[in-house]
């Protein structure tokens, strides 16, 4: 299978950086926030808009709140953490966190943390319209000669499954590494070291990865078992802006924010570019989102994309196999069941039987077929 991605829908509402996008655990619906402080719930199919909720603060972090589709928390530019409920209609109470700006939210059952410049706080998350509870809050990360007299920034937040620890969150800061700390007793787990300025930090689904976005030179994969970077990716940068970075396909693939308009997605295993989502070449991506829809088989992205012209929109991505979408249309029909069988509940065993007897026939003739063309064309 290869797939490439096309674009599906270009949603417009914001008006200025969209800072953060997320699609809902089924794939239902995408919601994106922005520095206009608007908090917008779009269905992806459709690519209609659904919800808006408008404020005065900029929402700069979003996280659904599984299984369901109906609950999502935004972090917000004032320090408040915003909780948004969808049912009938949409409620939203929101909830003051930090005095910072919220960047960073991380949800891991009914635990919630979240980041703000230089401070981390979990919070246990109650239902709707009841009271937060504020369970830890961490310790500044240790310092050494290096980093010193640099700022402390939360970039990332993660609850990851890891040798040190079942449910260790994973803290990336911006000047001052990667540290792993255990909630309850405060303590530091494990400390990894990196080069870089980060950005920002994907952890893979499966915990045994992290994805880096450096400040300066694109993006570096880790390997959490031994805390070394196993593959870098280029991607140009311009200095200052920080792009997201983002595991997809299972973790088999990341990918990448831009500066220059083009969302990059690699191959983890060869280091291969699988596709460039192309936008204007003036476009910084600074959104990313990706999620597989199993029911349907279907691979989905949405980028986030603002321009010097002060336009600023979503393009949704679908993905699509080449091999198959090249395959003639006379014989994906001669694949297709007739439409009398296509009814499984008013067919019998023998008739399914006799099919698939047909299909295997087919395709030996066909094999055939292929094999004496090669033979007398030599």
């Amino acid at each position: 299978m290869s797939l490439r991605y096309k674009p599906r829908w270009r949603l417009q509402e914001h008006s200025n950086v969209i800072t953060c996008l997320a699609f809902s655990p089924h794939g239902t619906y995408i919601a994106a926030g922005g520095v206009d402080g608007k908090l917008s719930i779009w269905s992806y199919d459709l690519g209609r808009l659904l919800y808006v909720v408008s404020g005065h603060a900029g929402v700069l972090s979003l996280s659904w709140i599984g299984p369901s589709e109906q609950s999502l928390l935004c972090g917000l530019q004032d320090g408040t953490v915003l909780s948004v409920e969808i049912d009938q209609s949409l409620t939203a109470t929101g909830y003051f966190a930090h005095q910072y700006p919220v960047e960073c939210i991380s949800i891991s059952g009914d635990t919630v943390a979240t980041g703000a410049h230089k401070e981390v706080h979990v919070w246990e998350f109650r239902e709707r319209g009841a009271n937060w509870r504020r369970v830890s809050k961490l310790d500044l990360p240790p310092s050494v000669g290096s980093n010193r007299s640099d700022e402390i920034i939360v970039t990332s937040l993660h609850w990851a499954r890891t040798k040190y620890s079942p449910n260790a969150l994973l803290v990336s800061y911006m000047h001052h590494g990667i540290t792993f700390w255990d909630i309850s007793s405060r303590m530091i787990l494990h400390f990894i070291s990196v080069k870089t300025l980060v950005a920002s930090t994907s952890l893979s689904p499966r915990h045994q990865y992290l994805a880096v976005s450096s400040i300066h030179n694109g993006f570096d994969i880790y390997d959490l078992n031994s805390d070394a970077p196993i593959m870098s990716f280029n991607q140009p940068t311009s200095k200052g802006i920080c792009i997201p970075v983002l595991f997809a396909h299972h973790g088999f693939a990341v990918l990448g924010g831009s500066t220059e308009g083009k969302a990059r997605l690699w191959a983890i295993e060869t280091g291969n570019l699988i596709h460039t989502l192309h936008h204007s070449d003036d476009d910084t991506i600074q959104a990313i989102a990706a999620h597989y829809d199993a029911s349907g088989d279907r691979f989905m992205i949405a980028t986030g994309s603002h321009s010097p012209n002060d336009k600023h929109y979503i393009q949704l991505w679908h993905a699509q196999d080449i091999y198959r979408d090249n395959i003639p249309a006379r014989l994906m029909t001669l694949l297709s069941p007739p439409a009398q069988l296509q009814d499984h509940h008013n067919m019998s065993w023998t008739h399914w039987i006799a099919w698939f007897i047909f299909l295997f026939i087919g395709f030996i003739l066909s094999w055939l077929f292929v094999y004496w063309k090669d033979k007398t064309s030599i």
